[in-house]
């Protein structure tokens, strides 16, 4: 290369500096995408900035690379240079390194090559693919990223906030404030779009007049300077108001800045206070604001997912370095793990698990979601292991010093324990725990009272030995009764098992499912079973590890609690309006299992249901929409019929599946027994008696007036036994029921009294539902005096004096007044509902006079000083329920209202409690009406905050199963032409089981149905299978969908053949064994050998077969084109 010549200078010349280099911070970019992007460029002279380092010959040569690199378009095309002609100086390839890069933290200022942009953030000599990242804050170095494209060839255009769509500049214009209105215009016979038009115009009509400020605008001896330049296109009348950001930067840019500033202020003020979580948790969940932009329900994909992962691993792990030890770290290492899901594999996974808990073993907390991942991991799965895990963790519990929450924990741990064994096939084992729970902390005797745990036990022991009936068998009194029968020994009748070669995993099949109906309870040593299970009897050594932890038990609310979740029964707490706990929240994946166990037909009209036909009934779809139901359960819903929510409709569909693993004989015995242990507890018994009408309605009256008799002062079970008649289409000996009640008033206390809002408010309720309007008013002015005449009732029209609503409405807010002070929140939302019910039948259905009372009613309760926030939230919720209850009533009954009032009020309430099935039932409903469809996405898929439950962490919330599941059926019975198709629907499944790290069994088992029965691709519901396996390994309902004949899993696959499908189900049968999960009827390998043989030799017929149709097919077709067949010709021999 000539050396260049050097420029004269002279001394009144100073030249200019050359432009300072700015420091490039460069990603990676892949060797092979850059050597297509050369060949693409046809081989440019300007490298990537990768393979640098490019010589520095001064500004002058790269002046005039960019000026060749401007003329080569408008050049002829030649042919590419040879790579001799090229000079070999500029490049220059380092595959070493720089070893000061390390040392110094960056890259050396003039090693750096200089650059050139070449508008819109592109560089030149760099793909059009890179550009210069306007959101980095660096403040000595750019960002270059890779757009990139998408696997169609397309341009991927990102929707992050500096989208072109949210950048758009917007102006906000208005009326200039110097206009004058012209009077002259309302003689004309037109209207001017603008005022006096353009001024070419005003010179043609004479007006070349302009105001002082026209003339100042455009004076060149302004004061003001050089006038800018005028927007074009804003009418003469209007100009830009201040609100305008027409000179900015663009809507989603201000946001983005504004966004930033706000992450810098939360991660200053972390860092300001190292000690405090909730600093550190608030800056790390709002990356997602700053990821997901202004949009907040748009999902994110996965590669979005991965740096949303990566960002906040880097803030919890900051975190945790400043923090140091503190009684809430739990909470950064939970959502560290969490994150960490999304991005190590299962081994790193485990080994951080490992290490996090040897030094933070003493976190409950830490255990607790340790359970989660040890019993989805499949890799190291077995029972014995995790069963393990579950004593470990009960152990650290029982050591702990936090009393308050101790036993809530432990029954947690124990009902999820006790679930697990029952869902892995071992039924037996988990009832006998269940049964020795109950009895060692319900039914002890009374002189063991003082004795020391070591004596306790080994008397508990010489009791389970002894075999006599446990609580929930025949004639079973209790451990300290000593009255409990022996039970005779059994033997079994059915056949023996039989397990034919020839059909060997459907014979399978049905012979394990005949015995696992069979061994829901735990058998005796004496009995003779089928097969001789070993597991069939619990031993006490089998449970005496468990026991222990019960030996002081003293919370019995939460124990019976936790047996009625063991049973699918709505529990207790949730009919007493207290605070809800990990045991009785409700939104715990691991605890929702009951799809799982009902019925194939039930199943498959959840998946199939048709909206069109739906269309015509009285309330579609609206009480079926939520069969996981999570709500507040109060008398309404126990004793509901079809017109409103039922509490026990999914438990009845379970026990009424021949194949389901709950005893309702057992489940009844148990609670009738637990009844008569407290007598003073009539919610309890109210409880029981909707389970006993549930199953036999005539047994639960029978059931009911037995109970009267022992407790004739409980208004509770008179109301009750009320409803059971109203069920029961006795009207009348209802009526007589409650009116016998109120003439009980004299003889019982202010306290008791209060209990009569609950009757009132039934009583009143089903004179609604049927219509009888002034029957209704007449028990509501009734009330103060606590009189009434039944006679009156049957009576026709009435109207009601206004001094006797007055003294109507004041004695029912007194009531409501007393109930607060004296903590008795049933009764006061009793009282308040059938204080808006006064307002509304009184006031000729008007609704808002009811809604103001409720209105009333959530101001007083958050007011409320003397009532805990748990207590509050519960009750608000029941409020709401109620609430909801008459807005649909009045919308069935054919009243006048506005829609839109209706949506805004449910609206309300599905964000107060997002997770409630029955505010999100009831606006699903309300707005299919309408046709309006994406209303109802957006509830669903507008991102709540879950309740606290002591188990979720604050930067990843789990949706609620019963929310996903609803979400779910709410797209499957969606019309068409509202966009409904499977593909919508698999989507929905998707972001159900995707979402979340605790994996929902129920929601799987429906994925699978859905692709068998609605989608009908069997190659889909296969993927679904081994994926619903591998997320839930435990759970045996699922691996025995592989081996049920009905359900068409490998037969409607063509791609497979009857060989291919058998050696798929030993596979899963083998993977049953592996897992230690529970088998009645184990295959041998004798067996196995002899099906195999039989299947080889059956395949090898059906070839040979199909191999001798071919040949015989082919020579029929040589045949028939040797024959050659003419028209028949009468002319022709």
């Amino acid at each position: 290369m000539q050396e260049a010549k050097q420029v004269p200078k002279f001394a009144s010349f100073k030249a200019k500096p050359p432009p300072p280099t700015e420091d490039v911070n460069i990603g990676h970019v892949d060797e092979e995408a850059q050597r297509r992007d050369e060949r693409s460029r046809h081989k440019s002279r300007h490298h990537s900035h990768n393979h640098h380092h490019r010589s520095r010959q001064g500004d002058r040569h790269l002046k005039h690379g960019s000026r060749r690199e401007k003329e080569s378009p408008r050049a002829a095309p030649s042919a590419p240079p040879q790579p001799d002609e090229e000079p070999q100086d500029i490049y220059k390839i380092d595959r070493k390194g720089d070893i000061h890069n390390v040392i110094y933290g960056t890259i050396h200022r003039y090693s750096i090559p200089q650059y050139r942009r070449a508008g819109r953030g592109r560089i030149l000599g760099l793909p059009a693919r890179f550009k210069i990242d306007r959101t980095y804050d660096g403040e000595d170095s750019l960002l270059v990223r890779a757009d990139g494209s998408i696997a169609d060839g397309t341009r991927h255009k990102t929707r992050s906030i500096l989208s072109a769509a949210d950048a758009k500049e917007r102006r906000v214009l208005r009326i200039r404030q110097d206009l004058i209105a012209d009077n002259d215009d309302a003689h004309k016979n037109f209207i001017p779009l603008d005022y006096n038009g353009s001024r070419k115009r005003q010179r043609i009509l004479g007006g070349d007049d302009v105001s002082d400020s026209e003339a100042e605008k455009y004076g060149y001896r302004s004061i003001l300077g050089k006038a800018k330049p005028e927007q074009q296109d804003i009418p003469s009348d209007m100009e830009a108001s201040l609100e305008s950001d027409s000179n900015e930067e663009g809507s989603a840019v201000k946001w983005n800045r504004e966004a930033n500033q706000r992450n810098l202020e939360l991660l200053r003020r972390a860092e300001d206070n190292p000690s405090d979580i909730g600093a550190w948790m608030e800056v790390i969940k709002y990356q997602d604001t700053l990821l997901a932009g202004s949009d907040s329900r748009r999902q994110l994909t996965a590669a979005e997912k991965r740096s949303l992962a990566d960002i906040k691993l880097s803030l919890y792990d900051k975190a945790l370095k400043k923090v140091g030890k503190h009684p809430e770290k739990y909470r950064l290492l939970l959502g560290y793990l969490e994150e960490g899901t999304n991005l190590w594999d299962s081994k790193r996974l485990g080994e951080q698990w490992h290490t996090i808990l040897k030094h933070n073993s003493g976190y409950i907390s830490l255990w607790m979601r340790y359970i989660d991942f040890r019993q989805t991991a499949f890799l190291d799965f077995t029972v014995e292991r995790c069963k393990d895990i579950y004593l470990d963790c009960m152990k650290l519990n029982a050591s702990s010093d936090n009393d308050a929450e101790k036993e809530t924990i432990h029954m947690y741990l124990f009902l999820r324990m006790t679930l697990f064994m029952r869902e892995a096939g071992f039924s037996e084992l988990a009832v006998g725990l269940w049964q020795a729970a109950l009895e060692i902390s319900l039914f002890r005797p009374k002189e063991l009272t003082n004795s020391s745990k070591d004596d306790f036990m080994n008397s508990f022991a010489l009791f389970w030995e002894s075999e006599v009936a446990r609580i929930g068998e025949p004639g079973a009194k209790g451990w300290g009764s000593g009255k409990s029968p022996e039970l005779e020994a059994f033997t079994t009748t059915d056949a023996q098992t039989q397990i034919r070669t020839e059909t060997l995993f459907s014979s399978w099949n049905v012979e394990e499912r005949r015995l696992s109906r069979g061994a829901r309870l735990p058998a005796r040593t004496l009995d003779i079973v089928e097969n001789d299970d070993p597991y069939r009897v619990v031993l006490g050594s089998d449970i005496e590890v468990f026991l222990p932890f019960f030996a002081t038990w003293r919370d019995t609310n939460t124990l019976v609690d936790g047996f009625l979740k063991f049973c699918f029964l709505p529990p207790l707490n949730s009919l007493r309006y207290s605070t809800r706990d990990i045991v009785t929240s409700g939104d715990d994946a691991f605890l929702r299992t009951e799809l799982i166990y009902l019925s194939d037909s039930y199943i498959t009209r959840l998946i199939n249901s048709n909206p069109e036909m739906t269309e015509g009934a009285k309330h579609p779809l609206v009480f079926d929409m939520a069969p996981l139901q999570n709500m507040i359960h109060s008398v309404d819903s126990l004793f509901a019929d079809s017109n409103w929510f039922q509490s026990l409709a999914t438990w009845k569909e379970i026990i009424k599946n021949e194949e389901s693993i709950i005893d309702a004989e057992w489940v009844r015995r148990s609670l009738k027994l637990l009844v008569g242990t407290f007598p003073q507890d009539d919610i309890l018994a109210e409880c029981t008696l909707a389970v006993e009408f549930a199953l036999d309605p005539s047994e639960g009256k029978k059931y009911a007036k037995s109970l009267l008799k022992k407790r004739p002062s409980s208004l509770r079970l008179y109301n009750a036994f009320a409803l059971m008649e109203t069920r029961n289409d006795n009207f009348s000996t209802a009526s007589h029921v409650w009116a016998t009640t109120l003439s009980m008033a004299a003889s019982l206390s202010e306290t008791q009294k209060l209990e009569y809002g609950t009757i009132i408010r039934s009583w009143v309720w089903e004179y609604m539902v049927l219509g009888r309007i002034d029957a209704a008013i007449k028990v509501l002015i009734s009330v103060p005096d606590f009189v009434i005449d039944l006679k009156t009732l049957e009576q026709g029209s009435f109207s009601i004096i206004p001094t006797q609503r007055l003294k109507t409405e004041r004695f029912l807010r007194e009531c409501a007044d007393h109930a607060v002070s004296r903590h008795d929140l049933v009764s006061f939302t009793a009282w308040m509902d059938v204080t808006a019910l006064l307002h509304y039948l009184t006031a000729f259905f008007d609704l808002s006079s009811a809604t103001e009372v409720y209105n009333n009613a959530f101001d007083r309760l958050a007011h409320s000083s003397h009532i805990t926030e748990g207590s509050k939230s519960s009750t608000l919720e029941v409020l709401h329920q109620y609430r909801s209850r008459l807005l649909f009533h009045h919308i069935t009954t054919k009243h006048t209202y506005r829609p839109a009032d209706i949506r805004e009020m449910l609206l309300t309430s599905t964000s107060l409690f997002p997770h409630n099935t029955m505010f999100l039932s009831l606006f699903t409903w309300n707005e299919s009406r309408f046709r309006i469809d994406e209303r109802i996405r957006g509830v669903f898929l507008t991102p709540a905050a879950s309740a606290s439950t002591g188990r979720s962490t604050d930067s990843n919330q789990n949706p609620v199963t019963s929310t996903s599941l609803l979400n779910i059926l709410t797209e499957l019975s969606r019309p068409v032409y509202s966009g409904s198709t499977v593909h919508s629907s698999r989507a929905a499944f998707e972001r159900a089981v995707s979402s979340s790290s605790s994996p929902s069994p129920s929601l799987w088992k429906l994925y699978i149905y859905f692709e068998l029965r609605r989608a009908k691709d069997a190659t889909a519901a296969q993927r679904v299978f081994h994926r619903a396996i591998r997320a839930c390994p435990w759970l045996k309902g699922i691996f025995m969908l592989a081996f049920n004949e009905n359900q068409d899993l490998w037969e409607t696959n063509k791609t497979k053949n009857e060989l291919d499908a058998w050696w798929e189900q030993r596979k899963i049968y083998n993977v049953l064994v592996d897992k230690e999960l529970r088998i009645h009827v184990e295959i041998g390998d004798e067996v196995f050998d002899e099906a195999e043989r039989g299947w080889l030799e059956k395949e090898r017929s059906r070839r040979e077969g199909g191999r001798q149709e071919r040949q015989h097919h082919d020579r029929k077709r040589r045949k028939d084109r040797e024959v050659i067949y003419l028209p028949d010709d009468g002319e022709t021999d």
